[in-house]
């Protein structure tokens, strides 16, 4: 079965959409009218309430509950030649200062995707320090992940897809790529 250029969306993801914006608007403090007294009367009832901050502080706390101390690998007693790259890596791409923003887009989201690539050019260019490039993605604005139907834990196919803005030509492009088991697709931008 392929999903590879498909315009299907995965199961529920409409939902979870929706549940995912909703969350980033409450954290923004910034949910109504959208979310929430939709049938509101500013000339009877006054201006729409306020959002209480403590909708965000729930979720800053558990972030920072999370990723209070930096995060380590270990990989067992035999692997830590792989430990030690993995730590690189991590520490390279500033991921111990940008952990408590992941956590609270996976608090609002659901759920975030680690996408690794390699760019072996940019340390030997002196650009970067490691040549493994972690991005970290929301899990449900710029990724779709298809399951088997009849197996939840077999994932058919991963889908990155998310706007970017080209400063070159001043326009907006989306870019995407699908992932299957044994395929890698990457669309030209458009």
């Amino acid at each position: 079965m392929s999903l590879i250029g498909t315009k299907v969306q995965p199961q529920g993801y409409g939902y979870l959409l929706e549940s995912s914006r909703m969350a980033k608007a409450y954290h923004s403090l910034d949910p109504y009218p959208k979310f929430g007294f939709r049938k509101w009367k500013t000339e009877s009832r006054g201006p729409v309430p306020k959002c209480a901050p403590f909708v965000r502080q729930i979720v800053k706390k558990g972030a920072s509950w999370l990723f209070g101390k930096p995060l380590t690998f270990t990989c067992g007693e035999d692997n830590t030649a792989l430990s030690e790259w993995l730590n690189e890596a991590w520490s390279a791409n500033h991921m111990p200062g940008r952990s408590l923003a992941m956590a609270e887009t996976a608090a609002c989201s659901g759920a975030i995707v680690l996408k690794g690539s390699w760019n072996a050019d940019a340390v030997k260019d002196g650009k970067a320090s490691h040549p493994l490039v972690i991005n970290v993605l929301d899990a449900i604005e710029e990724c779709r992940l298809y399951y088997d139907p009849s197996d939840r834990n077999n994932l058919l196919m991963g889908r990155v897809q998310y706007p970017f803005f080209n400063y070159t030509d001043g326009k907006w492009y989306s870019f995407r790529e699908d992932w299957t088991a044994d395929r890698h697709v990457l669309y030209k931008p458009q």
